[in-house]
């Protein structure tokens, strides 16, 4: 269900990309475009690449749980296990024997994912581990989210609803730093505090 899910929602960005495309072309053929439609509807465009990107992403890693899934072992599982009691040792209600089956299935193909995973995909900096327990997730490089709404921006910026002129690279260079101008203050920054201390006072 998941693999289909994310599938359908590949599609459905793509038509939305081909919606914004029919609109494009109704205000150029009404005479109604303004300077600053074309960057506007590149920024459009570029947030539907950033968002197949994250379902690709999502696609290929859900894959990788079906395929841990079917293919588990027992001495696998057992080694999951035990790792996941040794990490737990001090909270009894949070041993495996306590987790329900489908938070298992979970932990476990977690942990095949990551221990299967291509070596390649961490090196290049595509995909990072997060959480330093023994229930380490794969996850995606908020940089490969903003090369995918750059190369969507760009592509439909220049082929599309501009042209290559000097107007791209300054709003690509635009567009990327405030992006990661955002992201460094709003989530660095701001979210992490605000969810330590969250963290701390559910734990008091």
């Amino acid at each position: 269900m998941e693999l289909q899910s994310h599938a359908a929602i590949i599609l459905g960005i793509a038509l939305l990309i081909f919606t914004i495309v029919q609109a494009w072309g109704q205000l150029a053929s009404a005479g109604r475009l303004t300077p600053f439609h074309a960057p506007i509807f590149s920024a459009l465009v570029g947030v539907m690449g950033a968002a197949i990107t994250y379902q690709i992403w999502r696609l290929y890693a859900f894959g990788k749980f079906a395929s841990a899934a079917l293919y588990a072992s027992d001495y696998w599982f057992n080694n999951v296990k035990g790792e996941w009691n040794k990490t737990y040792e001090e909270n009894p209600k949070a041993q495996w024997d306590h987790l329900l089956p489908l938070a298992k299935v979970s932990v476990y193909s977690e942990q095949m994912f990551r221990l299967n995973a291509d070596k390649f995909w961490f090196r290049s900096k595509v995909l990072r581990l997060v959480d330093k327990k023994v229930t380490k997730r794969v996850r995606l490089n908020p940089w490969v989210l903003l090369l995918g709404f750059e190369t969507s921006f760009g592509l439909s910026y220049g082929l599309l609803f501009g042209s290559i002129d000097w107007f791209l690279p300054e709003f690509v260079l635009l567009s990327m730093s405030l992006i990661l101008f955002g992201y460094y203050f709003a989530w660095e920054r701001k979210l992490r505090f605000w969810l330590r201390n969250l963290r701390a006072s559910n734990s008091a």
